[in-house]
């Protein structure tokens, strides 16, 4: 029981009265629920857009990547090509290298003897 100030009787709180008291607090909880729900609901959705920001931005980047990777191993099959082009024509020249080579060494041999066999 309890007294109130100014009141000379004790004032007991009635048994309805309880419910309608629950209700008033439910009621004024009610909407901050209500307002932390919205705000849970705001923060996942912003979330989620985020994320598909940041999955964007990974797929473009793998797509550069992936990209370049594809630039590289082209430019790597022409240098090849190039590469064996240039070994074909050297191998080419070393053949005729060899060949003149050859052809002097017995120019220079039929000189020699000519040389030798002229009078003195």
């Amino acid at each position: 029981m309890r007294r109130f100030s100014g009141l000379s009787s004790p004032i007991e709180p009635r048994s309805d009265l309880r419910g309608v008291e629950r209700r008033l607090r439910a009621g004024a909880i009610q909407p901050g629920l209500q307002a932390y729900e919205r705000e849970r609901q705001r923060r996942e959705r912003e979330e989620a857009k985020e994320e598909a920001s940041r999955q964007k931005q990974r797929e473009r980047r793998q797509h550069a990547v992936d990209k370049a990777q594809a630039a590289l191993d082209k430019a790597e099959q022409e240098h090849t090509r190039r590469a064996a082009a240039l070994r074909s024509e050297i191998e080419t020249i070393e053949e005729k290298l060899n060949a003149e080579e050859a052809k002097w060494d017995k120019e220079k041999q039929r000189l020699k003897a000519a040389s030798r066999r002229a009078p003195d």
